[in-house]
């Protein structure tokens, strides 16, 4: 028997550890929690049902004005079909595009050796595999060109086939577009010849690539139905509501509901209502998480974060409302979620769980009250770096409380006493809430494994194991990666990523190469360099290794995963240059695959800073000079070919933000190899020799 119940408990185990089941038990989790707390006291005693036949004449007791739900809702539908359909770039339609325009150029150079080697029967059989029929001028003038010459041909038309692409086609607007792509063309100063060769091939492949968008477009619809003011109507103290034997309608019910006299047993409209309302919630709730960064939001450990952290608050927030509707601790999910999670998150939830605490209490005093603290939690949440920040939050969450708590009760003409109450429970609620928010921080960051600012601090401390084994087994790679970090942190602050993050993954993004730290050129301190003596397919194979040494080590001490991500890309796909070109040298023909990095390209803007400047620093060191204009020429040069290389095109970065980084990396690398003057020698027997700004020699590995 024991057996069958530890076999059942292992099969209902294996069940519940698959994600989809685990995230659809904690979606349900919520959902009960948030009905239940809605219509636990709002659940309505006996009385009338929908579709009942009326017993006796009900009239109005006193005059009312509410909602009528029906003539609001066909308000908003005709409201949603006034709006006009969105349309969305498809851009896999560019894909097979510029898949077709390389097919052309390919078969255009094959063309011109078989026209040499004057094969006629070649050129026909190249000519009929192009992906559609060009003119014999279009064949001849590209045929003829030199391969250097159609391979800029071909990226002219891949550039000038996106722009125009970009900005979407429709079938009607494709002429358009396609003299578009031919100014586009002309811009280049090109041949007649050429220039129509070209804007023939260019406009076969013109073709539209909107397409209908139906969640912008139903996105617009929501807006404009939110947009409509619901439609109220007035009820006059004596005027029959339902006659008797009159069949119930929904909108009687509203009448009766808002005169204070429906109420019944379990209303499962009510119920379901409830259940709507809060899945509604949740989804617009998963959506804009969806929309914020789904790669890292939408995992289990910060799903689970933010439920465990928002139901107990609502449990609070209802529970403590039948004391004081003031009393609502919404500042601590705020705060919590604006330090764990995300800051445009954290608000999203606040205004949602504001609208809660409102519908718990009745009252829109406890909502705008909610809200606004909730608001200020948040953006002190946000600018929290050290421990005793949190002290500081929970006065601004107490000060947030008070201000707003007196500007509402004096807004409404409330007396001195009830100004007073309310300003206790408005201040006791701050209190309480900077209290449990303090508490909280520190065991959810363990549980969820969540990298906050004061991990990252705790990080950077040179005295951490790994940052101090850098440090004393290869102590040149240590002062780069410092020089580096400032760098990263320079470029961050120009573009808006996390410059905290952004120094101290750059204190670790070279962390492998303690596991050989001689084969790197910064440690090796004039002594012999141990890649003389290997071929340079080896010495690659070494040098990249760092990388995989440096995400292993890593997560055996349990570094977060944003600092190991930023280690695993620092390098991206790209080759090994040094060796690559000492093995052209040595063997002639050599492809670059076996001296790239095999690892992701940079996919956040803390990531693609660090590879900037990692390669930056090491080009400017070896340049062994303090020349400004040398250093911002290598910088420069050094960024170009890395945007060149398409190291960047899957991160976050715009050419706008690479701008401002080399110019922040400039500032900061002319600022550290900089003149420096003579100083006498100590003996007073003549000057000392200038100090170079680069003592180190050789090029980084």
């Amino acid at each position: 028997m024991l057996s069958k119940i530890k076999s059942l408990l292992a099969r209902l185990w294996e069940v519940i550890s698959q994600p989809v089941i685990r995230r659809a038990l904690l979606a349900i989790f919520v959902l009960g929690s948030m009905v239940f707390m809605l219509g636990f006291h709002n659940f309505p005693a006996r009385s009338l049902g929908l579709g009942e036949a009326c017993p006796v004449d009900i009239e109005a007791p006193q005059s009312a004005e509410f909602v009528n739900r029906k003539a609001t809702d066909e308000a908003r539908m005709n409201a949603a079909k006034t709006v006009e359909t969105v349309y969305s770039l498809d851009t896999a339609l560019f894909e097979s595009a510029k898949k077709n325009l390389q097919e052309i150029f390919t078969i255009m150079n094959k063309i011109n050796i078989a026209r040499r080697e004057k094969n006629k029967e070649e050129i026909a059989a190249l000519q009929k595999k192009l992906p559609f029929r060009l003119s014999p001028s279009t064949v001849g003038q590209l045929s003829k060109l030199d391969p250097l010459v159609l391979n800029r041909l071909e990226e002219t038309v891949r550039r000038s086939l996106w722009e125009v692409s970009r900005r979407g086609i429709t079938p009607e607007n494709r002429k358009a577009a396609k003299a578009g792509l031919y100014n586009l063309l002309k811009g280049y100063s090109l041949p007649g010849a050429v220039l129509d060769a070209l804007q023939e091939i260019g406009g076969s492949l013109v073709i539209p690539n909107l397409k209908v968008d139906l969640e912008a477009t139903a996105e617009k619809q929501r807006e404009a139905m939110a947009a409509v003011e619901p439609i109220r109507t007035y009820i006059s103290k004596g005027q029959v509501i339902i006659r008797k034997g009159d069949i119930v309608t929904p909108e009687q019910l509203d009448t009766l509901a808002a005169l204070g006299l429906y109420s019944s047993k379990l209303n499962w409209q009510e119920l379901i209502g409830y259940i709507l309302l809060v899945m509604f919630t949740l989804l617009l709730i998963i959506i804009y998480i969806y929309q914020v960064e789904k790669k890292k939001y939408l995992q289990d450990n910060y799903l689970f974060l933010m439920a465990l952290v928002t139901v107990p608050v609502m449990f609070a927030c209802r529970w403590l409302g039948d004391i004081s509707p003031l009393l609502a601790p919404v500042a601590v999910a705020s705060m919590l979620l604006a330090v764990l999670v995300e800051v445009r998150i954290a608000i999203l939830i606040t205004a949602v769980m504001s609208v809660y605490v409102g519908i718990f209490n009745g009252g829109v005093e406890s909502a705008v009250i909610s809200l606004l603290t909730g608001i200020a939690a948040v953006l002190i949440g946000t600018g929290i770096q050290k421990r005793w920040d949190l002290v500081a939050a929970a006065l601004v969450i107490i000060g947030a409380n008070i201000f707003s708590v007196l500007g509402y009760q004096l807004a409404v003409g409330s007396d001195p006493l009830e100004v007073v109450q309310a300003e206790y429970f408005g201040g006791l609620n701050g209190l309480l809430s900077g209290i449990v928010a303090i508490g909280a921080l520190p065991l959810l960051e363990n549980i969820f494994g969540i990298t906050t600012p004061f991990k990252l601090l705790e990080l950077s401390n040179p005295s951490e194991p790994l940052l101090h084994q850098l440090m004393t087994e290869a102590p040149g790679t240590y002062h780069h990666s410092i020089i580096v970090g400032n760098l990263a942190e320079a470029g961050a602050r120009e573009v808006g990523a996390d410059p905290l993050l952004a120094r101290v993954g750059a204190y670790y993004h070279d962390l492998g190469k303690t596991r050989r730290p001689y084969f790197f050129v910064e440690n090796q301190y004039g002594e012999e360099n141990p890649h003389d003596k290997i071929s340079p397919s080896l010495s690659t194979l070494v040098i990249t290794s760092h990388v995989k040494d440096g995400v292993e080590l890593a997560r055996k001490h349990r570094i977060p995963e944003p600092v190991i991500d930023i280690m695993e890309q620092h390098h991206g796909d790209s080759i090994a240059q040094f060796f690559y070109q000492r093995a052209r040298e040595l063997n002639g023909e050599v492809t670059d695959e076996e001296f790239r990095y095999h690892h992701p390209r940079p996919v956040s803007k803390e990531a693609a800073i660090i590879m900037l400047a990692d390669a930056c620093e090491a080009a400017v060191r070896s340049l062994n000079t303090n020349d400004p204009n040398k250093i911002q020429t290598a910088v420069r040069n050094i960024i170009r070919d890395i945007v060149a290389d398409g190291q960047l095109e899957e991160s976050e970065l715009s050419m706008r933000d690479v701008s401002a980084i080399t110019n922040a990396f400039i500032r900061v690398l002319t600022g550290i190899y900089h003149m420096r003057i003579e100083y006498p020698e100590r003996n007073g027997h003549g000057p000392a020799k200038k100090q170079k700004a680069l003592p180190e020699k050789g090029r980084k590995t």
